[in-house]
């Protein structure tokens, strides 16, 4: 039974050495794995702490860029609005706005274009000022001056104005042109549902190029702003209003929702990508977001799986030229007994592609020969003794007769 176990383990086992292939071949594998597995945990594990830790970095970054920004954004957003409530207190507007309708005596009509003038000439960011009074057939325009209101080539702007309470809004004509309009409902001070309105038109390229940030670079960042009821008011990337679909994001909502002034926090967005949303919001009710995609984040740190794979590829290289130097050492000598050996053997060892198994048939050959020449010597072992005796009998009988 054990003859029969240790038969079935050496053929298992020489049948695993031929898969194996060569012993030169098999050092040279011993070598890549030996260099490879090393070099790929050490990149997987530094690959990892790295991405934790650009992740904590762009977090950290982007809450100090979004703040910039918003510090920028509101101080222009801000005087624009104070320059349209100190307009709108004006002593040529107020006065205007105190006569009767299609009444405006020349005098009163010349002081308040030149106030709209005054104030549209002092800011680059304002492209437009309209004045509209309830129950007037006139529109007053920096661009038009007094205008019928029936010839106002944007005529669904002021529906969409008189509808709207003071606030931004995009109005449908407007912005086609390029303009984030804001709206106020005149008097200031008066309780009344008037349709008074003054009407600033903001040039959207200008505000969006205040949005660049040279503190925080990340390609595919972008910045929104809201307003306290999730309105986007302009985006630094695309058109000048976000899209419909932008604006329902549930994440967008969370934003709104939550009481928190600033946070940071990784979600998907409704495409099923994953970005790092980092918002602010301010007293006024405005909301600054910054919407940095995962993808992006993970591709900064792509060098590193470059370098693993080239770092692998380096040492397998000289892993493969040292074996194949030492191997090549090593290898020699039994190669020239094997020659030796096949030479000698005249076909009674059979010819095996692995260098061991051959080397094996080869020494199991002579351990049976040795085993034969001892049974043959100890058969013989009483003929030479025979022999000897009688030597030595023939060499006494010859010693007696010369005697």
């Amino acid at each position: 039974m054990a003859i029969w176990l240790r038969e079935r383990w050496s053929g298992m086992i020489s049948g695993w050495s031929d898969l194996r292939g060569r012993f030169f071949y098999r050092l040279i594998w011993l070598g890549l794995f030996s260099a490879c597995i090393p070099i790929i945990l050490a990149g997987t594990v530094y690959y990892q702490l790295a991405v934790k830790e650009a992740y904590q970095k762009t977090e950290e970054e982007s809450r100090v860029s979004l703040k910039f920004v918003q510090d920028r954004m509101e101080s222009l957003l801000a005087g624009i609005e104070l320059d349209s409530f100190h307009l709108a207190m004006e002593p040529g507007i107020v006065q205007f706005l105190s006569e009767q309708p299609d009444r405006h005596e020349f005098l009163s009509s010349k002081q308040m274009l030149a106030a709209l003038e005054r104030k549209k000439n002092a800011n680059d960011f304002i492209g437009e000022i309209l004045l509209y009074r309830d129950g007037d057939s006139l529109l007053n325009s920096v661009y038009y001056g007094q205008i019928p209101l029936a010839n106002y080539p944007f005529m669904k702007d002021i529906d969409s104005a008189l509808n709207a309470e003071a606030q931004w809004l995009y109005l449908p004509q407007a912005e086609h042109s390029g303009y984030l309009s804001l709206i106020r409902r005149l008097p200031l001070m008066s309780q009344d549902k008037s349709k008074d309105r003054l009407i600033f038109h903001i040039r959207v390229d200008l505000l969006k190029s205040q949005m660049s940030d040279s503190y925080f670079y990340f390609p595919g960042k972008s910045l929104l702003v809201t307003d306290a009821a999730g309105r986007a008011l302009f985006h630094s990337q695309g058109q000048s209003s976000p899209g419909a679909g932008e604006l329902d994001d549930a994440n967008l909502k969370r934003i709104v929702e939550e009481r928190k002034p600033a946070n940071v926090f990784m979600s998907q967005d409704g495409n099923g990508l994953e970005k790092l949303y980092s918002y602010q919001k301010t007293s006024s009710g405005r909301i600054y977001i910054s919407l940095i995609p995962k993808e992006e984040l993970y591709r900064q740190l792509g060098w590193i799986r470059w370098m693993t794979v080239c770092a692998v590829l380096l040492l397998l290289l000289v892993a493969v030229l040292l074996t194949i130097f030492n191997s090549m050492r090593v290898y020699s000598p039994i190669q020239q007994l094997l020659k030796h050996g096949r030479d000698l053997s005249l076909g009674w060892v059979q010819h095996h592609r692995n260098e061991i198994s051959y080397i094996k048939e080869c020494l199991n050959y002579l351990n049976r020969e040795t085993k034969s020449l001892s049974t043959y010597l100890r058969k013989m072992e009483p003929d030479l003794r025979e022999r000897f005796f009688h030597k030595l009998l023939e060499k006494g009988d010859a010693a007696e007769t010369a005697c």
